[in-house]
């Protein structure tokens, strides 16, 4: 019958990390590295305190390089490589078709190339071959007289596929980050840091970091053959190729600690250097500069969010060898030309992924009870399978609720739909709810799935969706047993409105940096900040906020939120939990605080428990004051009643009380605005005259069900007899003489 008009949000808690600090040490590292004491002690605090921890997270140098022959099978992997480029064989490098996979595929090529290798690439295509390698990639190698493989990104599951190569006389070297099953692939190598038998302590390389250690390997050999200093030859591979090597990582979202730390940081040098045509044409169209605007910092969050999705893009929507010429680009004109064209893919990709949304989140209102239901689970027969992942995504950051989406898309559309189509699908996690585990639980309704915690594909029958829709949310109440999944956001610690300054943002940026997955950047909490007013931006998906403490007004926004799904309004006293930047803009530096969440601070928990009080008193008959502005006028009731009909669909509406309340504003002046006291006086009005029929569930949000009623006569709200009452019970304040 009814309608849910506002964004479901799951229980987030506030996880403020323990402010326990070695003084001493926080000193020391103060002084030794000229940072503030407490810039200092926030990096204590996440090393635990200590020292040598401390000092390597600041660092960010060679001390975290290792010997890359320390990765079981290099030395087989590099002899191997080395005897085809002497012997003039033809190499291919076999790549995947996301961002690690591109720039994994480019590093390998470029380096092999300078040294006279015969090499080419092949990277599949995701509609057509998927995933991984396939006998139908491979076919196409040996028609080329190839005679090595070497994966990126890739190859360490593909056991049948690496036996068809032996068959056709081509070896493999393998090189790859993922998990691996318990049967490897019989290539002449396998370099993976996952293998149970590696004992290379860091496993969180991306796939070009291996690809990195692998080039590093085969210059320490060429180097040490010809008498040259090893360490020189480890910086020159560095100087040449950490930029592709970050880029890959960021996009791959490995944790930025330890190696990873310091591949990222030299990367991040060499892009803002210029260092390579293709990703200096890239950052310039990402960020706006042929257009005349500002030129971008490059950090972690400009590769994650501007350089990474105009690569992936490519793979998504077309070939991502369109990427790969990116980054082979040797003429200013070709590279122009290409991270134009690669823009050009992204906003194809950003327009369908957008369509994708606004489908999705109808058909979530439609299908779904955001108050019972546990996971999300849509199908369709048209939805692109390159974006449907990114969609996910999105959703679970709205909802905060595990996504699963499926597209039948590539099945034949000519056939009429059968039970026993194959549909591919994406899913997105939150904490809480590992997904591999999930789909495992509910695999007899599978194909075939595969993934890590918080991401995963899958196949499925087109029959078999509405039992996986009912097992999997099944699975969902029992691993939130409470009835309700919880997103838990860490935060740095508290913070008071006179340590918010721009120098603080400046050195955080410069001390904490590269930020990303295992090294956030840092979040404080500020407690009673005062909201003193909100709007909307970029068309109404994000909200620009001025917060007002201490004296101190500042500027946040809160992206992918709404002005109505926001829990806070002017005036409100709020506690925030933000990150804190630097908006640059026209030459100028600015503070900027980048909210993850709000909450009504306790001063504004008291308020509304004080405004249920008084609710209650009127309900029950006690006297108020006209000033006070509890008292319903006409255009109110008129405006509310407009509201509720203009949402109902099928033969209702149901509005959270926060939603109901913004709608009332958006409607009247400032001089006008509708309170709490006042809107559920009108609601009261509604249910007791029988305009509609009313549902109340006093729950943390405050909701209310309307359901419409058709009337033979019209009906006098303001002689009815609540509203008579109501106004009896409204007196004009007396001056008390003095």
């Amino acid at each position: 019958m009814s309608t849910v008009i506002e964004k479901k949000r799951h229980k987030r808690i506030w996880s403020i990390k323990p402010q326990s600090t070695n003084d001493e040490l926080a000193g020391s590292i103060s002084r030794a590295f000229g940072i503030s004491r407490e810039c200092a002690a926030l990096v204590c605090r996440r090393a635990e305190n200590d020292a040598d921890a401390v000092a390597a997270f600041l660092r960010k140098d060679r001390t975290l390089w290792r010997d890359p022959f320390i990765l079981a099978d290099m030395h087989a992997a590099v002899e191997r490589i080395s005897r085809a480029i002497d012997a003039g064989e033809i190499i291919a490098i076999y790549g995947d078709y996301d961002a690690d996979g591109v720039t994994s595929t480019s590093l390998l090529y470029l380096y092999l190339a300078s040294h006279g290798a015969h090499v080419g690439y092949y990277i599949p295509k995701r509609s057509d071959e998927g995933y991984g390698m396939s006998r139908e990639g491979v076919d196409k190698l040996a028609a080329k007289g190839v005679t090595l493989i070497v994966t990126v990104d890739t190859g360490v599951t593909a056991v049948a596929e690496v036996e068809y190569c032996s068959s056709l006389g081509i070896d493999v070297v393998v090189t790859d980050h993922h998990e691996c099953l318990s049967e490897l692939p019989a290539a002449v190598a396998v370099v993976d840091p996952h293998r149970h038998d590696c004992p290379y302590p860091f496993k969180e390389m991306a796939g070009v970091g291996v690809a990195l250690k692998l080039v590093c390997a085969l210059e320490t050999d060429r180097a040490q053959k010809n008498g040259e200093d090893v360490s020189l030859a480890v910086d020159d591979i560095l100087r040449n190729y950490a930029d592709l090597a970050a880029i890959g990582t960021v996009a791959d979202v490995m944790p930025l600690v330890d190696e990873n730390r310091f591949i990222v940081s030299e990367g991040i040098k060499l892009i803002e250097a210029r260092h390579r045509l293709g990703i200096s044409a890239l950052v310039d169209a990402a960020s706006g500069a042929r257009e005349g605007k500002e030129a971008r910092s490059i950090d972690a969050t400009f590769i994650g969010f501007g350089i990474a999705p105009r690569i992936n893009a490519a793979g998504r929507m077309e070939n991502a060898s369109v990427a790969v010429e990116l980054m082979l680009a040797d003429e200013p004109e070709t590279a122009q030309a290409v991270a134009e064209y690669l823009c050009e893919i992204n906003r194809t990709r950003q327009s369908v992924e957008n369509t994708i949304i606004e489908e999705a989140l109808e058909r979530i209102y439609d299908e779904h009870d955001l108050r019972r239901d546990k996971v999300i689970v849509l199908a369709d027969d048209g939805w692109n399978h390159g974006v449907i992942g990114i969609v996910a995504s999105r959703l679970v950051e709205k909802f905060s609720m595990p996504t699963i989406l499926v597209t039948f898309d590539g099945v034949d559309p000519l056939a009429p739909t059968s039970p026993h189509d194959v549909g591919r699908g994406s899913g997105r996690s939150i904490k809480g709810m590992n997904l591999v585990d999930a789909l495992t639980a509910c695999s007899d309704c599978l194909v075939k799935y595969g993934g890590h915690e918080l991401a995963a594909g899958l196949s499925i029958e087109r029959r078999a969706l509405p039992e996986f829709r009912r097992r999997i949310n099944e699975y969902a109440n029992n691993v939130f047993s409470d009835g309700e999944s919880e997103i838990v956001i860490e935060a740095d610690g508290l913070i008071t409105a006179n340590a918010m300054t721009l120098s603080l943002a400046e050195e955080l940026s410069r001390v904490v940096e590269p930020c990303g997955s295992g090294n956030p950047s840092p979040l404080f909490v500020l407690e009673g900040a005062t909201v003193t007013s909100v709007r909307g931006v970029g068309g109404g998906k994000h909200c620009r906020m001025t917060i007002e403490a201490d004296g101190r007004h500042f500027t946040a926004m809160y992206f992918n939120i709404s002005p109505s799904e926001l829990a806070c309004e002017s005036g409100d006293s709020v506690d925030l939990l933000f990150g804190i930047g630097i908006n640059r803009y026209m030459g100028k530096k600015e503070l900027q605080l980048t909210v993850e969440d709000v909450r009504p601070s306790s001063l504004a928990v008291v308020r509304r428990e004080g405004e249920k009080r008084v609710l209650n008193e009127i309900l029950s008959g006690g006297k108020f004051f006209a000033s006070d502005g509890y008292l319903p006028t006409r255009r109110d009731l008129v405006n509310l009643y407009g509201i509720i009909c203009e949402l109902a669909t099928d033969g209702g509406a149901t509005l959270t009380d926060k939603y109901a309340l913004y709608l009332l504003r958006t409607k009247l002046p400032e001089r006008e605005r509708v309170g709490y006291v006042k809107y559920r006086l009108m609601v009261e009005i509604f249910a007791a005259t029988g305009i509609f029929n009313v549902r109340r569930s006093d729950c943390e949000d405050g909701v209310t069900s309307f359901e419409t009623v058709e009337h033979k006569t019209k009906i006098d709200i303001e002689n009815s007899e609540l509203f008579t009452r109501l106004k009896a019970q409204c007196v004009e304040r007396v001056k008390e003489d003095i």
